[in-house]
């Protein structure tokens, strides 16, 4: 059985019995995973519907992976992680991935040839944590310089604000 405990966008925990999955978004255009157990394909769909989320502010959003802690995974997980992120590619700055060994940074580099530099390997968590550090302190810097910069999703089909019974936009 798994569960789904969410709070807004890049908050939440997926897990079942074999697996969890953490999902933190510590400034806008950021979202870390933290993965431990086994990857499952039940993480799949809710995974990506956060991934969806970040990537539709417009902006490129950073991705960083903490899978050090992550014993094995379905293959439906894997296939469906690497298809999202071929995608989405346009729509992403970087896939940070911290894995445990060398051998499995070995794997993701060569994922990262593939993606033409987009995914990049850490098999030093003192390294992947001084990255997302640095990320974060320049995402929430731009915000800061420039308030109307939103990291954000759009909200879907917003209506124009009325302003004397007329759209604000000037429309009729």
């Amino acid at each position: 059985m798994s569960t789904f405990d969410s709070s807004p966008l890049g908050g939440g925990r997926l897990s079942t019995d074999r697996g969890e999955i953490r999902l933190e978004q510590p400034s806008p255009g950021v979202l870390v995973v933290r993965c431990s157990g086994h990857g499952e394909a039940a993480f799949v769909s809710p995974l990506l519907d956060h991934f969806e989320a970040l990537a539709a502010s417009g902006h490129p959003a950073d991705l960083f992976v903490d899978a050090e802690h992550l014993t094995d995974f379905d293959r439906e997980y894997r296939a469906a992680m690497v298809t999202w992120i071929t995608r989405n590619r346009p729509r992403l700055h970087c896939v940070n991935v911290l894995v445990r060994s060398r051998l499995a940074s070995m794997g993701v580099s060569l994922a990262r040839l593939r993606q033409r530099g987009l995914l990049v390997p850490f098999v030093s968590r003192q390294d992947f944590e001084a990255t997302l550090r640095a990320v974060v302190e320049q995402k929430s810097q731009v915000v800061r310089a420039d308030p109307t910069i939103s990291f954000e999703a759009p909200i879907a089909q917003r209506k124009p604000e009325r302003t004397r019974g007329r759209p604000a936009n000037g429309d009729e």
